[in-house]
């Protein structure tokens, strides 16, 4: 009985050993199975059984499996490892472990089942299973079997046994939380390696030293991670002198208000080369204490770039605006008098005049034609700058186009007795879709050139087709030749820019602006075409340009002779003699030297009309609400209502649809055409205002 006792009391002195061993080796050990081979290989030794094995559950498949066996002597057929065991198989354990409970049991006490015949077939004739809980979920067993004798597990075994389960679980659990742990890092180091930021952790000090640092921060700053973790290096020594103070106030002021972080600043790289970051960080609080800061920085020197390049763009554009504003107000401001000065002239030349009166008063009018050219050049060009100046296609006569071109020209030629030629090809269709307008600018130019750089000799203009393709598209070459001075190769280039001759001497000789070849060659470039030249000293130029236009062998534009009308008009019925006839007409026009030379044409033609004289649109809408006169000219820029709104509200009355209204325009044909038929005007003169031009429009609309 003695004898027993002590067997009995060093079994569980052997055990308690055996326990104290393995619990440092659960503290030691860096995974499970290391943890299994070096505990179970000490408790085996002193259990007084066969096998001790550990089973853990599966949470996906909630299936049993074998992680590890221990073994008493060396079998191969031991060295089997059973898998994937539901809880049905293992119901008894389940069973138990549901009940936080143990199975000490011999097989032949246990029924007739899957478990059982598992035990038989292993040769097991008793068998104890301890459960294993990780945050109180069963996880798992260990288990120790005798395949030699029925053992029955004393209550002091069983308790030992029950300390190693416990402890095991724990680790266990610390194991699988380790993991976690280490897994999360590693995908919190992938996510931000990732990143295109550089991500990072900083106490809140004075110097914000960084405790994580991503691998960006080597190509955002050039240094290493290193550098910030272990030697130091401060993020806030980087940031530019003249953004730090800025920088740190506003942090502190948003930490202390418990607002996120959001800075944009420069740092220094360790090239020397300072780029923009923008910051966004929160903070890390323990308790109501600020512990880290955490956050991310990005590199926006490019699109601090892209900003800058955009607002310096749109300073540009807002620049350029202003210009074409100032140029077209000032434009407007100085035609108003030179139409004026034009216009009169006109009219003093066709009355008596003495030689010399005449002479000089020829001299006026050609000046004034002079200087609205030069301000004519110089808001094309500016409009040219701006990118909003457009081409009008309509259909047109081309040999009506160059007709009227080599008309302008012959007067100037005539007076230095030069050649004066025109040659348009048989096979040149009659008709081309082009802007008209645009294209005599073109001609009249290279002419005017012509003219004014040919002393002697000829000018000779020349319409060929060089190709002919398919849908009446045909490549259609214009030319001016000259046997003038000539220009140098080194010049050909410059003459082609912006207020530049050939050479200083030139300007000084000949004079003008050296804007017109600029503007020929912009508006070519709108007919995706451009201006060659080629030329020779004291022989003389060629000027060329290439055209590919639609053409027609017929006039197919219903809106060829007239596109105005718009509310189909008709003109007016007078009496035969218009000297007799007592007409009524209304002019709106606030300029009043253009009111004088309208109303002088007029009355030269009607001496006995009457007419309405109107400051401004809404001036002109109260007068036609009591009188309908025969015909109205209406000015487009007036003060409080422009002449388009005047158009619109006379159209809109009951009494305005039937009576003529002509534009007074100093725009282009084209350009003011379309918003003069939208508003409902019918016609229009251009300025200055001539009286060949008042004499006809009357014709047209008084019958």
């Amino acid at each position: 009985m003695r004898l027993k006792a002590e067997r009995k009391l060093e079994l569980k002195s052997q055990l308690l050993s055996a326990l104290a061993l393995c619990t440092e080796k659960f503290l030691l050990s860096k995974t499970s199975e290391e943890m299994f081979k070096e505990t179970y290989n000490i408790i085996g030794k002193v259990a007084h059984a066969d096998h001790i094995y550990y089973y853990e559950k599966d949470f996906d498949t909630n299936t049993i499996s074998q992680k590890y066996k221990w073994s008493k002597t060396e079998n191969p057929n031991e060295s089997i490892i059973l898998q994937n065991f539901t809880e049905e198989n293992l119901k008894e354990i389940i069973e138990k472990a549901e009940n936080k409970k143990i199975l000490n049991i011999l097989t032949r006490q246990l029924d007739d089942t899957f478990f059982k015949n598992l035990l038989e077939t292993h040769h097991i004739k008793s068998i104890l299973i301890l459960p294993l809980y990780v945050e109180d979920v069963f996880s798992g067993f260990i288990g120790f079997d005798d395949c030699h004798t029925e053992h029955k597990w004393s209550e002091e075994e069983i308790y030992i046994f029950q300390t190693l389960a416990n402890n095991i679980s724990s680790a266990l659990e610390r194991n699988r939380n380790q993991s976690k742990i280490i897994e999360s890092e590693e995908k919190f180091k992938l996510i931000t390696n990732n990143i295109p930021g550089t991500v990072y952790l900083s106490k809140f000090d004075t110097f914000s030293t960084k405790i994580f640092l991503n691998d960006q921060i080597f190509n955002l700053t050039g240094y290493s991670k290193a550098e910030f973790l272990e030697h130091n290096l401060s993020f806030i020594s980087l940031i530019h002198p003249d953004d730090k103070k800025e920088v740190i106030n506003s942090q502190l002021k948003n930490l202390q208000s418990g607002k996120a972080l959001h800075n944009t600043y420069r740092i220094k790289r360790k090239s020397g080369e300072y780029i923009w970051i923008e910051e966004f960080g929160d903070v890390i609080k323990k308790g109501d204490e600020i512990e880290f800061i955490g956050g991310i920085y990005f590199d926006i020197t490019n699109k601090k770039q892209t900003e800058d390049a955009i607002k310096a763009k749109q300073l540009a554009e807002a620049a350029s605006k202003s210009k074409s504003d100032f140029l077209a107000n000032m434009s407007h401001e100085i035609r108003t008098p030179l139409n004026g000065i034009i216009g009169f002239t006109d009219l003093l030349m066709k009355t008596e005049l003495g030689e010399i009166q005449e002479k000089y008063m020829t001299t006026i009018n050609q000046s004034a034609h002079s200087l609205l050219e030069i301000i004519n050049d110089i808001l094309d060009f500016s409009k040219i700058e701006a990118g909003k100046l457009d081409l009008f296609i309509d259909l047109y006569d081309i040999h009506k186009i160059v007709g009227q071109v080599f008309d302008l020209i012959v007067y100037e030629s005539n007076l230095k007795k030069l050649d004066l030629k025109l040659h348009i090809a048989p096979d040149v269709p009659q008709y081309i879709w082009t802007d008209i307008v645009r294209l005599k600018q073109i001609l009249i130019n290279l002419l005017s050139n012509a003219v004014k750089f040919t002393n002697h000799g000829s000018i000779t203009v020349d319409v060929v087709v060089l190709e002919k393709k398919e849908d009446d598209i045909c490549v259609i070459r214009f030319s001016v030749t000259d046997t003038g001075i000539g220009i140098l190769k080194q010049n050909k280039k410059k003459i082609f820019q912006a207020f530049s001759q050939e050479d200083s001497s030139t300007t000084r000789k000949f004079g003008g602006t050296g804007l017109g070849l600029t503007i020929s060659n912009h508006l070519l470039a709108l007919m995706e075409s451009r201006l060659q030249l080629k030329s020779k000293i004291e022989k003389g130029s060629t000027f060329y340009f290439d055209l590919t236009l639609k053409t027609s062998a017929h006039n197919t534009n219903e809106n060829y002779n007239t596109d105005f009308n718009h509310f189909n008009t008709k003109a007016v019925q007078i009496p035969a003699s218009t000297h007799t006839a007592k007409l009524t007409f209304m002019i709106a026009e606030d300029n009043k030297v253009n009111m004088l030379l309208l109303k002088t044409i007029i009355k030269n033609l009607y001496p006995n009309v009457h007419i309405y004289e109107c400051e401004n649109g809404y001036e002109a809408l109260k007068v036609f609400e009591n009188v309908t006169p025969d015909l109205i000219f209406m000015d487009i820029q007036m003060p409080i209502m422009n002449g388009y709104e005047t158009a619109v509200a006379i159209r809109n009355s009951i009494n305005g649809q039937q009576v003529p209204i002509i534009a007074v325009t100093a725009g282009t044909e084209k350009e003011e055409r379309n918003k003069c038929i939208t508003s409902g005007m019918n016609d229009y003169i251009p300025k200055p205002i001539m009286k060949g031009s008042v004499e006809e429009i009357l014709k047209k609309w008084l019958k």
